[in-house]
């Protein structure tokens, strides 16, 4: 059981700096965690790493200690209250729990979401939540009023079929509802008319990414009426995999080596921070999940190096309050069939599309873009470079299937 531990906090709004990952990854730039640590206590959570900015806290113990801000409202309409007052914030999407689960049992108890929500409709601001937490429908009133205005998302994490096995579900998350809950939890908020997409991530080799757990998964999640899919293998950090591995060898202790060889010998650090399975492994894996997805009528779209797997519907190009994604960005470029962009060109139609763009943005998406560096590793686009210009080409010849199949990789 979870020790609760009531907190108060001096700032409540965070935001994203601009470099590669950040460009590539997000669509949303600010953030807020009513919470400190989770009590879902997922094996394979990235978060925990935040406890080593915690005085007396062990990242091992992000699922064991939690923090309740619960001054967060106050502060929050603070800062929404001035920001906006003198012009140093303006309206766009804030992720309500990066690094917590908003709507994790301490929210039962505290009420500090529905607080902040509260705040979020009486100031018109966006918001959008990811949750593993059938609480969320306690305050569905404040979802349909903020969606009514166009300004609230929910998302579900949702990483197993209801098929799997009870004990992937104890390696995995111990302590989260099950699939067939949140399953009917999102099916509500769908039929309330709040827009949700599915958080399909991590999908676990050896033990979630067979090809009928995923085709399940996915054909369960289309049941709901939801349209719109994230897809995602798991990312190993350092301290991700030392404290995952600890739980493997307790739990399934033929499978270290496995993921050792997988991810470690075989695979490839991302950006610089967590190890990933080979590219032919997570493309094989996409695409299956891709053509899933088209069968059944919904959207899809997976990590930054496989823009050509995405299907359309996500892109979300005309949302005035969201950065563009490295999608859209892929997107401006395949546009052109063949022809080079160059930046300017980009930058005037972000300028148009995507109006709480900042100047840091533009700044580090140049720099990035005169480097050559926005699209590396990235299939279908090419680099070019000549007489002191620069920009981007599309290549359709270089976008192929995987050589390798997912049953030889995932067996």
């Amino acid at each position: 059981m979870a020790t609760l531990i009531e907190t108060r906090c001096k700032s409540f709004i965070n935001r994203l700096n601009e470099n590669l990952f950040t460009i590539r990854t997000y669509s949303i730039r600010l953030s807020g965690n009513p919470y400190g640590g989770c009590a879902w206590d997922c094996s394979y959570c990235y978060a925990p790493f935040v406890y080593r900015f915690t005085s007396g806290v062990s990242p091992k113990d992000f699922g064991r200690v939690i923090f309740a801000r619960v001054n967060a409202p106050e502060v929050l309409e603070r800062e929404l209250d001035r920001g906006l007052s003198r012009g140093r914030l303006q309206r766009e999407y804030l992720d309500l729990g990066t690094v917590t689960d908003a709507y994790q049992p301490a929210e039962a108890r505290h009420g500090i979401t529905r607080r902040c929500l509260e705040v979020f409709l009486r100031y018109e601001f966006p918001v959008t939540v990811l949750t593993k937490s059938t609480l969320v429908l306690r305050d569905l009133d404040l979802w349909k009023a903020l969606a009514d205005k166009g300004l609230g998302v929910v998302g579900f994490t949702l990483t197993r079929p209801t098929t799997v096995p009870a004990h992937v579900k104890n390696l995995l998350e111990p302590y989260s509802p099950g699939t067939a809950k949140l399953l009917d939890a999102l099916r509500t908020v769908v039929e309330a008319g709040v827009p949700t997409f599915a958080f399909v991530d991590p999908v676990v080799p050896f033990l979630t990414a067979e090809l009928e757990s995923v085709r399940q998964l996915l054909a369960e999640i289309a049941a709901t009426g939801n349209r719109k899919v994230f897809f995602g293998v798991m990312k190993l950090s350092p301290l991700t995999w030392s404290l995952f591995r600890r739980r493997l060898e307790a739990q399934s202790p033929e499978l270290p080596p496995r993921f050792e060889e997988l991810y470690i010998r075989q695979g490839v650090k991302e950006f610089g921070r967590s190890w990933v399975p080979p590219y032919e492994y997570r493309e094989a894996l996409y695409r299956l999940a891709r053509d899933t997805c088209q069968a059944l009528g919904i959207g899809f779209s997976c990590e930054g190096n496989f823009f050509h797997l995405w299907l359309d519907d996500w892109a979300e190009v005309e949302d005035p309050y969201r950065h563009p994604s490295g999608y859209n960005l892929w997107e401006m470029v395949r546009a052109r069939q063949g022809e080079p962009v160059a930046l300017a060109e980009v930058q005037e139609r972000i300028a148009a599309r995507f109006p709480v763009v900042s100047d840091s943005y533009f700044s580090a998406m140049g720099t990035l873009w005169e480097r050559g560096q926005l699209f590396e590793e990235v299939r279908g686009i090419e680099f070019w470079r000549e007489d002191g210009h620069c920009g981007y080409l599309f290549d359709g010849e270089s976008i192929r299937p995987a050589e390798e199949s997912l049953p030889a990789l995932a067996a």
